[in-house]
C-alpha cells in the first residue's frame, strides 16, 4: 500500500509496503518493508552493498517448526531482491524470495518458519544463506551465512516425588528430573490447556544443595478443575524446541463452592456505578456506557473485571520463577474471620431480577473501618495503585510462583519495588472499587491462578505439601572435620 510518493526531482520517495510472499514446502513467510529516503542521483552511483541481520533465530532446529527473522537494509539505493536458502549435503531449498519492484524500498524484514521434517532435513548441520541485491547501477550484492545444528532427539522428564494429593481450588507440588539438551521450559500442563512453569530446586532454597537437573512445579488446581475429566502431565522442552511429556501420580479431591445472591440497593448504584463507569471508559474507550445503572453495572462487573484480571495476570507473569522469599505458613493479613468465601458464585439481583454474575476469587475479611492490613509473608511489591473493581490494590510477589493480593484499600503504605516482611503493614482497609462496605479482599495466587488462601495459613499443610517434599531431595552438605586438640601433659 503506497502512503505517499513525492516528485522525483531532487526529492526522496516515501513508501510503506506490507507484503505476504510465497515459500516452499515446510516454510511459511511474511515480509514487510520500509522506505528509503535518498536523492536518486546518489542512489544510482552508490557502491555499498545492503546490510543483512539475523534479528531472531533459534539455538538450533528441532522436530517442530522454528522461526527466523531476517532484516535487509539499503537506505541509499534501496532493495531490489532478497532471497533466503537452506542447504544440507549439497541439496538446497529456496525458503523465501522477494523482489522489490519499486525504487525507494530501503529495508525489508522476512519472517520464515522452517519445518525440518517437511523439508526432510537430517540430524547434523545445515546452512542458511541470505542474499540481498540493491537497485544501484553496480547491482551491489551482500550474502550472509549462518550454520544451524539439527537434532530431533526428545528430552526426558521423570517424576521423582511419589504422590501428589490435592483438592480442587488448592495447590500442589511435584518434583521431577529433566534430561536432554539444555532446557528451555518445563512444568505441568493440564488438559484444559493451561501451563504452569517448572523451576530449578535451587530457586526454592539456594542455601541447600540439590541434584543436577532436578526441578519442581508448584501448580494450582483451579476451582473449575473436574477430577473425573481433567488430567495433568509433566512437560519439558529443550533449546531446539523438542519436547516430551510424562504422567505422574496425583489424586485430586473434588470440591463444591457456594452460590449466593447479592442484592443491590439504589444507594450502592449511586455511590459505585458512576466511579467504575469512568474506570471502564478509560480502559475501553470503544465501550459506550448506556447511562442505565443496571446495564452499566453489568458492563463494569463483567468487562472491567475481565480487563482487571488480564492486567493482574500480566503483572504476576513477569515475576515467574523468582527465588522464594516466603518461609512457612502465611499469617492472616487482618485479624478477622472471613465474611465471604473463596470461589463462591455470585448472582447480582436488582428488584428481584438477575442483572449479572461473577465468581469471587478470594476471601473477604472485615474488622473496624480503615483497619491495619499486613503482608501474609515476606516478598516484594510488584503492584501498588488503583485497579478498577479492586480499588486500592497491592500485589506482593513471594517467589516461585506464589503471590498475594490485597484489595479495596483506602490507603497504601508501600510502593512498587518495596521489600515487605511477614506482618509488615501494607495499607488500610476501605471500600474502594466494587466494594459495598469497608473490608479487605484477600487472594493468594499460584502461577497467576487464584487458590484458596486458607490452606496457606496452615503450617502443617505448607510443610507436608511443599517444604518437606522439596527438602527430601536436598543433598547433605559435606562438612570439614575439626582438627582435634593435642593432648596436654
Amino acid at each position: 500500500m503506497f502512503n505517499s510518493i513525492q516528485p522525483q526531482s531532487g526529492r526522496s520517495f516515501g513508501l510503506t509496503l506490507a507484503i505476504v510472499g510465497t515459500a516452499t514446502a515446510g516454510v511459511s513467510l511474511a515480509v514487510s518493508s520500509l522506505s528509503a529516503g535518498n536523492p536518486l542521483g546518489l542512489a544510482w552511483l552508490e557502491s555499498s552493498p545492503p546490510s543483512i541481520t539475523f534479528r531472531a533465530a533459534p539455538a538450533g532446529l528441532g522436530a517442530k517448526p522454528s522461526t527466523l527473522v531476517i532484516s535487509a537494509v539499503d537506505p541509499v539505493a534501496g532493495l531490489a531482491r532478497v532471497a533466503v536458502t537452506l542447504s544440507q549435503d549439497g541439496h538446497s531449498h529456496l525458503l523465501a524470495e522477494r523482489s522489490y519492484d519499486h525504487s525507494g524500498v530501503g529495508s525489508g524484514e522476512i519472517s520464515v518458519d522452517i519445518d525440518p521434517l517437511t523439508l526432510q532435513l537430517r540430524e547434523g548441520s545445515a546452512t542458511v544463506s541470505v542474499s540481498a541485491l540493491d537497485r544501484s547501477a553496480l547491482r551491489n550484492t551482500a550474502t550472509v551465512k549462518r550454520d544451524f545444528q539439527i537434532s530431533f532427539a526428545k528430552p526426558r522428564v521423570e517424576p521423582l516425588s511419589v504422590q501428589q494429593n490435592g483438592t480442587v481450588g488448592g495447590a500442589e507440588l511435584v518434583v521431577f528430573r529433566y534430561a536432554g539438551r539444555p532446557i528451555a521450559s518445563s512444568g505441568v500442563e493440564s488438559s484444559k490447556g493451561a501451563s504452569y512453569a517448572g523451576c530449578p530446586l535451587a530457586a526454592f532454597d539456594p542455601s541447600k544443595g540439590f541434584p543436577e537437573n532436578t526441578y519442581f512445579a508448584l501448580f494450582p488446581i483451579p476451582y473449575d478443575f473436574v477430577p473425573t475429566q481433567d488430567t495433568l502431565r509433566l512437560t519439558g522442552t529443550d533449546d531446539f524446541g523438542n519436547s516430551a511429556s510424562a504422567g505422574f501420580n496425583y489424586r485430586i479431591a473434588p470440591k463444591s463452592f457456594p452460590q449466593v445472591d447479592m442484592r443491590l440497593s439504589a444507594d450502592f448504584f449511586q455511590r459505585k456505578v458512576p466511579e467504575l463507569r469512568d474506570a471502564l471508559r478509560k480502559l475501553h474507550p470503544a465501550v459506550v456506557p448506556s447511562g442505565d445503572d443496571a446495564k452499566d453495572f453489568k458492563l463494569v462487573n463483567e468487562e472491567l473485571r475481565r480487563a482487571n484480571e488480564a492486567a493482574i495476570r500480566g503483572v504476576i507473569a513477569e515475576a515467574a520463577c523468582s527465588s522464594r522469599m516466603w518461609r512457612g505458613a502465611f499469617v492472616r493479613p487482618l485479624a478477622a474471620a472471613p465474611k465471604a468465601s473463596f470461589a463462591e458464585g455470585r448472582r447480582y439481583v436488582l428488584d428481584g431480577s438477575e442483572i449479572s454474575r461473577s465468581r469471587h476469587m478470594g476471601v473477604d475479611l472485615a474488622d473496624v473501618a480503615q483497619a491495619r492490613v499486613v503482608a501474609g509473608n515476606a516478598g516484594r511489591v510488584i503492584f501498588a495503585g488503583d485497579l478498577g473493581i479492586y480499588g486500592g490494590l497491592v500485589i506482593v510477589d513471594h517467589g516461585v510462583g506464589v503471590s498475594s493480593l490485597y484489595g479495596h484499600l483506602s490507603s497504601l503504605s508501600v510502593k512498587k519495588g518495596d521489600a515487605v516482611e511477614q506482618g509488615g503493614e501494607i495499607g488500610r482497609t476501605g471500600a474502594t472499587g466494587l466494594a459495598g462496605g469497608d473490608h479487605l479482599h484477600y487472594e493468594i495466587r499460584v502461577q497467576g491462578e487464584p487458590v484458596s488462601p486458607l490452606a496457606w495459613l496452615d503450617e502443617r499443610w505448607v510443610s507436608e505439601h511443599i517444604e518437606d517434599k522439596i527438602d527430601s531431595f536436598a543433598v547433605p552438605q559435606a562438612t570439614t572435620p575439626q582438627a582435634s586438640e593435642s593432648p596436654r601433659n
